[in-house]
């Protein structure tokens, strides 16, 4: 996703949060902070979790091992090719880099 329209899913999530409270006062009284919270989390999560998977092929924790991807298909590949298979990448903290 271009920075441009993450830039604007932000700002429009924040002004949204920032406005909730106002329109929740006369019915949910006291309460209208928790609920302001819930919904702040759901939405601010929810922009998060498009940001990660609009890169889903990043060096982070939830990016998908594409190295990994793609030595299991020269695995495959290399007895098709009469060539030697390379050996598989092995996890380096629990991670395939």
């Amino acid at each position: 996703m271009p920075y441009v329209y993450s830039l604007l899913v932000y700002r429009t999530v924040w002004i949204f949060c920032f406005l909730v409270p106002f329109g929740l006062l006369a019915e949910a009284g006291w309460m209208t902070p928790v609920f302001t919270c819930l919904i702040a989390y759901t939405f601010l999560g929810l922009a998060e979790v498009t940001e990660e998977l609009a890169h889903p092929f990043r060096m982070t924790e939830n990016g998908l091992p594409l190295d990994a991807i793609v030595r299991a298909a020269e695995i495959s590949l290399a007895p098709f090719l009469n060539e030697a298979a390379p050996p598989p990448l092995t996890p380096r903290g629990y991670r395939l880099d």
